[in-house]
């Protein structure tokens, strides 16, 4: 487990808003860093959190939990204890979260076989998370809105190549079969958003932007990637004077 909690502080920038935004982290092996340079374990919420401060002309505040190799069902029994304290100790001092973001569902579809877990088992898990989330995000947390970015392995050189087959095969039809239901969960419950970066974009992940495992992105590739998932984020959170409705099952 790996928790961080530095400000971004850019003295460059002029901010328009005087509240700092707050953000919580929460997922596997891509919040630790792993792939990225020794000391980098905070490079995909870094990079979120400084693409949205940029955006949102404001200061952002983030906390990341991370579970190298953990489950959704893993996260919720290892992490939560320690974000309900969290959220207990900064709640007044700090006011209300922004955003949630968690990454997930690359853990559990390599268990599929092993564990016999499937993927309508993993969406139960994962709205079985989030529901707790909110519920330690205080009186306000059924508004805050939740993102579930895709998982990132269609590029990734370990599943590249023809000794790769049909084990690429496999995994990337796993990986968008556990994004699915992601999706389906953005499309059941409001204000949480599956997040998958478009091919058309310029913050894509190629092959290059891969760490030595050939699995986790690297340094540059949280980078890409984080600055990408930003967007998509940034257009989905509400202005601070807009009102959001409770989180609700659709149909």
């Amino acid at each position: 487990m790996r928790k961080y909690e530095p400000d971004i502080n850019d003295d460059d920038l002029e901010w328009t808003q005087d509240s700092k935004q707050r953000v919580l982290f929460i997922g596997d092996s891509l919040m630790c860093g792993i792939g990225a340079s020794e000391g980098a374990g905070d490079a995909l919420p870094k990079q979120i959190a400084n693409s949205l401060s940029r955006r949102l002309q404001s200061k952002v505040s983030w906390i990341s939990y991370g579970l190298d190799g953990g489950s959704v069902k893993m996260i919720r029994r290892e992490l939560l204890p320690s974000i309900a304290a969290e959220m207990r100790r900064t709640m007044t001092e700090e006011g209300p979260l922004t955003a949630i973001v968690i990454m997930c569902g690359l853990n559990d579809f390599k268990r599929i076989a092993e564990s016999g877990h499937s993927s309508s088992d993993f969406r139960r898990e994962v709205r079985g998370l989030i529901e707790d989330l909110m519920k330690l995000a205080g009186p306000e947390g059924a508004k805050v809105p939740v993102f579930l970015p895709s998982t990132p392995v269609e590029h990734a050189p370990l599943f590249k190549g023809f000794s790769a087959f049909p084990a690429a095969t496999v995994v990337c039809y796993l990986a968008d079969l556990f994004d699915e239901q992601k999706r389906l969960i953005g499309e059941q419950l409001r204000n949480v958003h599956f997040l998958r970066p478009s091919s058309d974009s310029e913050d894509v992940l190629t092959s290059q932007h891969f760490g030595r495992d050939g699995l986790h992105p690297s340094a540059l590739g949280y980078r890409v990637y984080g600055t990408a998932l930003a967007t998509q984020m940034f257009e989905r959170i509400p202005a601070s004077n807009e009102k959001v409705d409770p989180c609700t099952t659709i149909g």
